[in-house]
């Protein structure tokens, strides 16, 4: 899985989403999930500070938190979806998004767990209307691994 490539079209940058080698998700094309099945289980937030992709300590102990529950199931793997508010310009906005989806999935790599268990991607400031801080997440879902 590679996440993070900018391709230029139409002077706009879109991320792409690999699986497997596979484009699976633009950002302009919301609705490509499919196939992909949710585990029961509540989304994890991961704020962040504006402009930044650190993790903070209170992150760094609910990903620990995260971490465990996939120790304890094999079959889980995780949708990691960075945004970022409407703070920056829409490239940086785009490439700060991806920063902090990508600082999340190397925590749980460096923790132990198998990259092939997430999918990472970014979608900027999408649904951002302003410089609110709640707009400042990477979202973590669970989903179950074939």
């Amino acid at each position: 899985m590679v996440a993070g490539e900018f391709r230029a079209q139409s002077d706009t940058l879109l991320p792409l989403v690999k699986f497997n080698g596979h484009v699976v998700m633009q950002a302009s094309d919301l609705s490509s999930l499919d196939g992909l099945v949710f585990a029961d289980r509540d989304a994890v937030r991961i704020y962040f500070e504006q402009g930044s992709s650190k993790l903070s300590i209170g992150a760094q102990q609910q990903l620990n938190a995260v971490v465990s529950e996939l120790a304890k199931d094999k079959k889980l793997g995780l949708l990691i979806t960075g945004y970022s508010d409407r703070g920056m310009s829409t490239k940086r906005n785009w490439r700060l998004s991806n920063e902090r989806a990508q600082r999340v999935r190397s925590f749980f790599v460096l923790s132990g767990m198998k990259s092939h268990r997430f999918i990472a991607r970014y979608l900027g400031d999408t649904g951002s209307i302003s410089r609110n801080p709640a707009d400042r997440v990477v979202i973590i879902e669970y989903i179950i691994l074939e």
